[in-house]
């Protein structure tokens, strides 16, 4: 699978990223992993909060076509090194310290600044269009971990085809658009978070990465940033409901509302109607809602295949 997308961006707290950026810190990534010996049949969890360079380190195992395991960022240690032993891991990339004497633990930061120190060790890479096509192939392409609050932690593996194809449902479903703005409010590390980063780049839409346990930076991003797309599981939108004279403030309305008709037909898909008498809130939610659950059943039915 080879992806030749020339139009979509990243807007995150770390700036706004062009896809040609990506590419090269994905190709950066890709080289600095493969020189710490990380072996094309190996396997590597990925534990990190939802960022730019999340989507970079993602990109970037996919790239070498590893196997991926994605472990939820708020795993505790013995967890991690539970996972690590059982899902026969070469390798752990994280944007944290983990204290784990038998495991080769690869800090995203030190990528990051052994870019910026040695820009000569690192060279200026060949920019070509990002290849998944030996990832796809994989059987173990994805490995999805469970947080482990309701057990102990499940592993849930995905093949690379049967991945990619459900993302092309899910977008065909969900009516994604190149001229959407999409923002996941949910931890890339879940098995919807990923599905949204796959839906994004196959759409050639742009990307908003927000803070997702912060409501604040939800809500200024969806002005500020203009989101057309949010997506969300059910308990973040109840937390909007039950916090709507806070959140939902007279200033946020009269920002949503002077935005163009067909922003907020995107925004709340297609149930907002400014002339109707219904709340925005009501609006949000009911609109909301009904994205949630569809992208529940479509990841439901993912599950099931």
């Amino acid at each position: 699978m080879l992806i030749t997308h020339t139009d979509c961006r990243i807007i995150s707290p770390e700036g706004v990223m062009t896809r040609e950026r990506l590419e090269r810190d994905v190709t950066i990534f890709s080289r600095m992993l493969t020189l710490r010996g990380i072996p094309e049949d190996g396997r590597v969890i990925l534990k990190a909060a939802n960022s730019y360079w999340f989507v970079v380190s993602l990109f970037s195992l996919c790239n070498i076509a590893v196997s991926v395991t994605v472990v939820d960022e708020q795993t505790v240690l013995d967890e991690v090194a539970q996972i690590y032993d059982e899902a026969g891991a070469c390798c752990i990339l994280t944007d944290s310290d983990l204290e784990l004497p038998h495991a080769l633990v690869i800090l995203i930061q030190d990528l990051i600044q052994e870019e910026a120190v040695h820009p000569d060790w690192v060279g200026e890479p060949k920019l070509e269009a990002l290849d998944f096509s030996k990832w796809c192939e994989r059987s173990d392409a994805l490995i999805l971990y469970s947080s482990g609050t309701t057990g102990k932690p499940k592993g849930i593996v995905k093949a690379g085809s049967a991945f990619m194809e459900n993302i092309r449902h899910s977008i065909h479903a969900m009516n994604y658009l190149p001229s959407d703005h999409m923002l996941p409010v949910v931890p890339f590390s879940h098995f919807y978070g990923i599905s949204l980063i796959f839906s994004w780049w196959l759409t050639s839409c742009s990307l908003i990465i927000c803070n997702p346990k912060n409501l604040w930076s939800v809500i200024a991003s969806i002005t500020k940033d203009r989101a057309t797309v949010v997506d969300a599981n059910p308990s973040a939108f109840y937390t909007l409901l039950i916090k709507q004279e806070i959140f939902l403030s007279r200033q946020f309305q009269n920002e949503l509302i002077a935005l163009s008709i067909n922003q907020l037909r995107l925004v709340f898909n297609g149930e907002f109607d400014p002339g109707s008498g219904r709340t925005l809130a009501a609006c949000l939610i009911h609109a909301s809602r009904l994205r949630s659950l569809r992208s529940l059943l479509l990841n439901n039915l993912a599950a099931d295949g």
